[in-house]
């Protein structure tokens, strides 16, 4: 009977010495995960989106062990707008009065310039609401430019 608890014991110290083991290679897995995300989170460029799934899902568990801080999750604020947009439509607008909506939308995407939330393609709308503040700031003159 001895023997037998014996043997319980000797294997239930192996198996603890290989679940730690185990923790401690997780641990470091983790560590090494946790190291490349801050090198990232501290070399990327400001703007740059990540959308890949699993560094998301590896980030969320970190989060929940506490190896990053929970606001590195929190959406990216607001981009501040500038002014330059509404500058560059009213100068279109001064530049040639009839052009259209249209003909700016597709002047500024000529030039690559990115919409108000980072977009490619220019609509109507957003010309229209960069056309209002430009007008509401006096740059433009209510030409009918439509």
């Amino acid at each position: 009977m001895l023997r037998r608890h014996l043997r319980y014991r000797e294997r239930t110290e192996e198996e603890l010495k290989r679940a730690k083991t185990i923790s401690e290679q997780a641990a470091a897995a983790q560590r090494r995960q946790f190291d490349e995300l801050e090198s990232l989170y501290h070399t990327a460029p400001i703007g740059l989106a990540v959308f890949d799934r699993a560094l998301i899902r590896a980030v969320r568990r970190l989060a929940a062990v506490g190896l990053v801080r929970q606001d590195v999750l929190d959406p990216a604020p607001k981009r501040v707008d500038s002014n330059d947009l509404v500058l560059m439509v009213a100068g279109l607008v001064r530049a040639e009065p009839s052009i259209t909506l249209d003909g700016i939308a597709r002047r500024l995407q000529g030039m690559g310039q990115r919409t108000p939330r980072g977009g490619l393609r220019w609509s109507r709308s957003s010309v229209k609401n960069l056309l209002d503040r430009a007008k509401e700031q006096g740059l433009v003159r209510d030409l009918g430019a439509a």
